[in-house]
């Protein structure tokens, strides 16, 4: 399944905090998927795995919301993160960690000697350096190896390649074969003078049609 958008996950208790930031991503070009686009009667749960599937990044919204709960259905989707992003090369970005208010990153272990807090993370507060913070994601998914710009850019660049492999032949750019003989008899008459009536060896011939 080709990767298609960024899956936010977040705790319920920031729904208007990731709604801006979802407008914000699309504003940007950026593909968003989260749980609100889940109709009703769809199997939620194969909902959210189809879709982080889908996905070329994961945004892992944390708060001190989230962090207070006692349950909340965004550590079950920071496991399946995790489990996705073990698949991608070392020093790949896919998961990113970002905090929407003051709070400590899960202990939520993603290799055999590191843990979630070992991942750089993006703060999107206070108010006067979310911009900043905002920009810095952008920057973040648009390194993921899976990020469809990545993909346009690698096909650009086989075409051009492919391109500059095969050079264009025109009928102008193809020079005819000149006879020995009749070079020799052009460059003859040309030490005689301007006058004479042989063409040049490489000149096309054309039939003239018969006047009436």
């Amino acid at each position: 399944m080709a990767a298609k958008h960024v899956f936010l996950s977040y705790c319920r208790d920031n729904a208007k905090l990731v709604a801006k930031l979802r407008d914000d991503l699309l504003a940007a070009d950026e593909q968003v998927w989260w749980d609100q686009q889940i109709l009703p009667g769809q199997d939620w749960r194969l909902a959210i795995h189809q879709a982080m599937k889908a996905s070329y990044a994961v945004v892992l919204c944390l708060s001190k919301e989230a962090q207070t709960r006692a349950t909340s259905g965004i550590y079950p989707e920071a496991l399946d993160a995790i489990d996705a992003y073990r698949q991608h090369a070392p020093g790949s970005v896919f998961l990113i960690p970002v905090r929407l208010s003051e709070c400590e990153i899960p202990q939520l272990r993603i290799s055999e000697s590191d843990y979630l807090d070992s991942l750089n993370y993006v703060d999107l507060f206070p108010a006067a350096r979310r911009k900043q913070g905002l920009q810095r994601l952008l920057a973040a998914l648009r390194a993921a190896p899976c990020h469809p710009s990545g993909r346009k850019s690698v096909a650009s660049e086989a075409e051009t390649a492919s391109q500059a492999a095969t050079p264009i032949t025109t009928p102008e750019s193809v020079a005819p074969a000149v006879a020995p003989e009749r070079l020799r008899r052009y460059l003859d008459d040309l030490r005689k003078g301007p006058t004479s009536a042989t063409p040049a060896p490489w000149a096309c011939s054309r039939r003239v049609p018969a006047a009436g």
